[in-house]
């Protein structure tokens, strides 16, 4: 028997979008170890958050079951 999946908790839309580009920009600066000025730190704070918000817009829509993709993968054989 499938067990259908247990309901996530939404995140208060309040915090959740900046604690996120926060800790995913403190990730960037640990692994760059003061190579970024304060400039590229804002770039990559920007960016950040567009793709988070791009992500946020993606899963704002709903799919069923039965929805396909857009395109049909067709493999061709080698022809060397």
């Amino acid at each position: 028997m499938v067990m259908p999946p247990s309901p996530q908790p939404e995140p208060s839309s309040e915090t959740a979008p900046s604690d996120a580009v926060d800790t995913l920009l403190e990730l960037v600066m640990l692994r760059q170890q003061g190579r970024l000025s304060a400039h590229q730190i804002e770039l990559v704070r920007a960016a950040v958050r567009s793709m988070l918000d791009a992500g946020a817009r993606l899963n704002a829509c709903q799919l069923t079951n039965a929805d396909a993709p857009d395109f049909v993968f067709v493999a061709y054989p080698d022809e060397g």
